[in-house]
Parts: structure tokens; C-alpha cells; sequence
């Protein structure tokens, strides 16, 4: 049985275990789990009270977190990045990442599209080794799915030249000024 989210308590809990939520929302979803809320609660404390050893709904419920998807933590990635939160961002794409290698495998082109995500966040923290890292495996994944002449594949190796450049750019710098 999945885990309900929350529900008012004027609906009995027998009810509300048994139906589940449709129309919830994504960030109620980074939420680690739901208790049973304060009808289960209510629940567990009058079976201790009494002394009953009678097993209520609200006591089946797992207590284990909701595994949340990759395509979810990489929207909150590019929501993130949106605002110029680089490392959170670079931290969702990190669970993304590990999510869609064990949902998809670990050459799929989510994670390709991912590690690019990645690399682009590094890129703008000022961290070239690790964004180069990124984008070199984006690049692999992408010519292994996608082929040389795919758009997607362009980006990455744009990315990887963006990053070259910068690099080139500051030892030059450092060659006039010293």
C-alpha cells in the first residue's frame, strides 16, 4: 500500500488510508513520510493507554521515506539553477543522477542530460575540473544515445570548449601580467 499524504482529520482514518492522493503537490513530496497523522497518532496512544493489543489501520502504514523519482529532484535542479542556487542545484542533480542510474541504467540519456546540468552549475561556481568531468561523461552518454550530428551532442561539446577557453583565457592573462 503506498503512503497517503495528509488528509483533515474529519474524515475517519480507516478512509483516509484507503484512498489515495492524486492531487498532491511536488513539494510536499520532499517531505520524508507521513506518520499516519494525528488521528494515527491518536490511535497508537489510546491502544497503549488501554493496554489493547489490537492493531489499528493506522499502525500497517510503513514507516520507510518515499523513494521521490530522478525526473523530480532534476526539476528542482533547474528550479534551483533558475535562481542562481548553483550548489543546491548541483546537489539535486547529484540525487537526480544516482536515481535515474539505478531507475534507467547508467548510460541513458536522462543522465547524459543530467551530468550536463551538472557541469553547466560547476561551470558557473568557477569549478572547471569538476564541470569538465561532468560534461565529459554527458558527452559519451550523449554520442553512445544520440550520435555525432545530434543537436544535444553540440551543446555538450560547446560546453566543453566554453570551458577550455576559460582556461586558456586565464593562463594568457597570467603569461601578459607576469
Amino acid at each position: 500500500m503506498s503512503k497517503s499524504q495528509w488528509k483533515p482529520l474529519s474524515e475517519p482514518v480507516s478512509k483516509r488510508l484507503s484512498q489515495p492522493n492524486s492531487d498532491s503537490k511536488e513539494d510536499d513530496e520532499e517531505q520524508a513520510g507521513d506518520t499516519g497523522g494525528i488521528g494515527g497518532l491518536w490511535n497508537k496512544f489510546t491502544s497503549k493507554l488501554s493496554g489493547g493489543t489490537e492493531v489499528s489501520a493506522a499502525s500497517t502504514i510503513s514507516l520507510e521515506p518515499r523513494k521521490i523519482d530522478g525526473s523530480k529532484y532534476f526539476r528542482r535542479g533547474k528550479r534551483r539553477a533558475e535562481k542562481c542556487q548553483f550548489l543546491e542545484a548541483v546537489a539535486l542533480f547529484n540525487f537526480a543522477l544516482v536515481r535515474q542510474r539505478e531507475d534507467l541504467g547508467k548510460n541513458h540519456i536522462d543522465c547524459g542530460r543530467t551530468l550536463n546540468e551538472i557541469g553547466l552549475c560547476w561551470m558557473m561556481l568557477g569549478e572547471r575540473y569538476p564541470a569538465m568531468s561532468a560534461f565529459e561523461e554527458a558527452l559519451y552518454i550523449m554520442q553512445k544515445n544520440l550520435g555525432d550530428g545530434a543537436e544535444e551532442v553540440a551543446e555538450v561539446t560547446n560546453n566543453i570548449w566554453m570551458v577550455l577557453h576559460e582556461q586558456r583565457e586565464e593562463a594568457r592573462m597570467a603569461q601578459y601580467d607576469g
